[in-house]
């Protein structure tokens, strides 16, 4: 990577909801650290679903330049950017764990603390990765470390909406939800139609 091509900026994008508003404290630790070492950075928070896509879009648009682009927030954020940096060939993601599962950080990005999240953006230590691709229902879509459907589809949108998942990210058990979800839904359907396992 040509270090002239790079713009100097970091831009981040932090969803205040994530993990139960952790991301707020994530975002303040980051903030610390950038503003110590006087790193360049811009910060947007988002408002609603589909906000960091739009984000994404429009930062990407007004450069020509690789640019860093980090989610401060879980997956979901991730997976917005994601699909608002699709037609930009110069968009670099990256994330600062945030959210429950984070399953992005720990299996792609593979960093294990904002600092060494930091450092691995501002070194330009990041490397390319596939983008998977799928259609449903005529509508085009994108995702970077999972896709899911049938069962899995089911729990990951029953644990979005489930209040359950609030109390489980409080206690820094988040991932847990998606277990609690499987396993009500393999035996409680179960008991309400009289079937014995």
């Amino acid at each position: 990577m040509s270090m002239q091509n790079l713009n100097d900026t970091l831009y981040f994008i932090v969803n205040p909801m994530a993990g139960n508003e952790e991301s707020l404290k994530i975002w303040k630790k980051a903030e610390e650290i950038l503003n110590s070492k006087a790193v360049p950075h811009k910060v947007f928070f988002t408002e609603e679903k589909g906000h960091a896509l739009r984000l994404t879009k429009e930062i990407l648009s007004g450069t020509n330049q690789e640019t860093r682009m980090i989610a401060v927030g879980g997956d979901g954020t991730v997976n917005e950017m994601i699909n608002g940096a699709i037609g930009f060939p110069h968009a670099i993601i990256g994330s600062l764990a945030a959210g429950s599962g984070n399953d992005y950080v720990r299996g792609i990005q593979k960093t294990e603390s904002v600092e060494e999240a930091l450092s691995l953006f501002q070194d330009n230590a990041f490397s390319a990765v596939d983008i998977g691709q799928f259609e449903t229902n005529g509508k085009v879509g994108y995702f970077i470390n999972s896709l899911g459907m049938g069962i899995d589809a089911e729990i990951s949108a029953e644990a979005d909406r489930s209040p359950l998942k609030k109390w489980f990210n409080f206690v820094r058990a988040g991932k847990l939800i998606y277990l609690f979800i499987f396993i009500k839904n393999i035996f409680l359907p179960a008991q309400l139609y009289g079937i014995d396992h």
